[in-house]
């Protein structure tokens, strides 16, 4: 009796696993079939493959400025953590600026200009942290010149974070938004562990205040790029959007 007791939970337990990895095959399947058609999609689309790489840039061109405060405040200006506090308040600040402005701006101004100007700017102020030495021991002058260039960044990033959010709701199809909206996060997070990898080797030859320099001038190199081979983030004439497949 206890043997066939055995043999029923053995029989059991052996068809619940059987479900269960016939479940899971499926369920793999499944998903690879529509990440398959989430980069299908996205790469037909051209306006948000153009999201997707402003994604990847946004947050590129952030990661040096993020992860070498502290060395920017001792190398370039030499002074204290309390410009570091000056640097954060002064940033939070020009975000909220910017999120109450946006709305009246995203109605008079193309998604493009909304994009690529405040991107120019950004990449102009990122170099001018370079220059910054002159204020070098001067807590207060550092405060002044340092608080400017964040307030600029502060306005320019979410201004392009804004455009971008945007856009990407309203030129999405529906049936791809949850697909395309992971692949745009995903391809942006992407971006912060490579360019860290990045700075750490370029960092053994190069100072803080070239490394700011050169990663101005580059962000406005691209920006201006941009404008010169009319990147879209609007209206364009697009062919080729797959049909979604039905389940």
């Amino acid at each position: 009796m206890e043997g066939m007791h055995k043999k029923r939970v053995m029989v059991i337990s052996d068809f619940i696993r059987g479900g269960a990895v016939v479940f899971v095959a499926t369920d793999v399947k499944s998903y690879f079939g529509h990440m398959k058609e989430g980069f299908f999609y996205v790469k037909k689309r051209k306006i948000v493959m153009n999201m997707c790489l402003l994604a990847v840039l946004a947050n590129a061109m952030c990661v040096p400025i993020n992860s070498l405060q502290s060395a920017m405040t001792v190398e370039i200006f030499g002074v204290g953590s309390e410009l570091l506090s000056v640097f954060g308040i002064v940033f939070t600040i020009g975000m909220l600026i910017s999120t109450v402005v946006f709305p009246y701006l995203s109605e008079r101004i193309r998604p493009r200009n909304l994009v690529i100007v405040p991107g120019i700017c950004f990449g102009i102020v990122y170099a001018m942290l370079a220059f910054g030495g002159f204020a070098k021991g001067n807590l207060l002058l550092a405060s002044i010149y340092c608080g400017c260039i964040a307030l600029v960044m502060a306005v320019s990033v979410s201004w392009i974070n804004a455009t971008l959010s945007v856009q990407f709701m309203k030129k999405v199809d529906e049936d791809y938004l949850a697909r395309a909206a992971s692949l745009l996060n995903a391809s942006g997070a992407a971006a912060s562990p490579v360019v860290s990898f990045i700075l750490t080797g370029v960092l053994v030859k190069v100072s803080v205040s070239s490394l700011f320099f050169a990663a101005g001038i580059a962000i406005v190199c691209i920006f201006i790029g941009m404008f010169v081979f009319r990147v879209q983030f609007d209206d364009v004439d697009e062919v080729g959007v797959p049909e979604m497949n039905e389940a």
